[in-house]
C-alpha cells in the first residue's frame, strides 16, 4: 500500500447527538488503482481516452491533469462508471458514501433538516470539512476531513477549479445520466448537493461499512 493510500485509510469521527448516528469517514480521498477482486481500473491518460471510456460506460480513474504528483495530495478521480462496477471499489471494511450518508453527515455538522433535502448550494457546513491549510482562508478542521481543492473533470476530459474546490460522489444514481455528488467550493461555506454526469470525474471519500 501507498503512503498516500495509508494516509486515506486514517479516519476521522463525525459525532452526533445521538452515538447510533455518528459516522467514521476516510480523511483522504480514495486512491487506489484495483477494484476489490484485483482487476485493474483503467487508467486515463487524455482526453480522448477519457472521453473513450465515457462513451462505453466503463470505469476509469485518472490523476488531475494526467499528472502523478497531484495524485499524492489529493488521490485519484474517478468516473461514476468505477463507482458502480460490482467488482466493487472502496475496501473491505468501508464503503461509498450515498445521498442519504451524506445527508447524516451535514445533519450531525448541524445542518437544518429543512436544508437536507434541497438540491444546490446549502447551509455553511462546507467550511468544517475543509483542511487547515490549502484554502484562501484558514479553517480549523476540527474534525479532521481534511478537504483539500483538488478540482474535477468533466465527462469531456476538460480539467477544472483546482484550488477552487472540490468534488465527491454518491453512490446512487440519479437516472441514466446523472449521479449524486456533494461538492465545497472556495467561494462560499455551504455545500452542494446536486447531481452529474456519470463520465465526470470525482474523487471518493469512504465511510465506515
Amino acid at each position: 500500500m501507498s503512503e498516500s493510500q495509508e494516509k486515506a485509510y486514517n479516519s476521522c469521527l463525525i459525532t452526533a447527538k445521538n452515538p447510533l448516528d455518528s459516522q467514521v469517514w476516510m480523511s483522504g480521498n480514495l486512491n487506489v488503482a484495483e477494484y476489490c477482486n484485483g482487476d485493474k481500473i483503467i487508467e486515463s491518460k487524455s482526453m480522448t481516452e477519457w472521453v473513450e471510456l465515457n462513451k462505453n460506460e466503463t470505469g476509469g480513474w485518472c490523476y488531475y491533469e494526467n499528472n502523478s504528483s497531484y495524485g499524492t495530495k489529493y488521490g485519484k478521480l474517478y468516473n461514476w462508471y468505477a463507482v458502480n462496477d460490482n467488482r466493487g471499489l472502496a475496501p473491505e471494511g468501508w464503503k461509498i458514501p450515498s445521498d442519504e450518508d451524506w445527508k447524516k453527515l451535514e445533519h450531525n455538522l448541524g445542518m437544518n433538516k429543512e436544508n437536507l433535502q434541497h438540491k444546490g448550494y446549502r447551509g455553511k457546513e462546507g467550511n468544517l470539512l475543509k483542511s487547515k491549510k490549502g484554502w484562501e482562508s484558514i479553517h480549523k478542521d476540527e474534525f479532521g476531513f481534511n478537504a483539500l481543492p483538488g478540482g474535477g473533470l468533466y465527462y469531456n476530459g476538460q480539467f477544472d477549479h483546482l484550488n477552487l474546490g472540490i468534488g465527491w460522489w454518491c453512490s446512487v444514481e440519479y437516472d441514466k445520466i446523472d449521479a449524486w455528488r456533494r461538492n465545497i467550493s472556495i467561494l462560499n461555506g455551504e455545500i452542494n448537493r446536486n447531481i452529474a454526469n456519470k463520465g465526470n470525474g470525482f474523487y471518493i471519500r469512504c465511510i465506515k461499512d
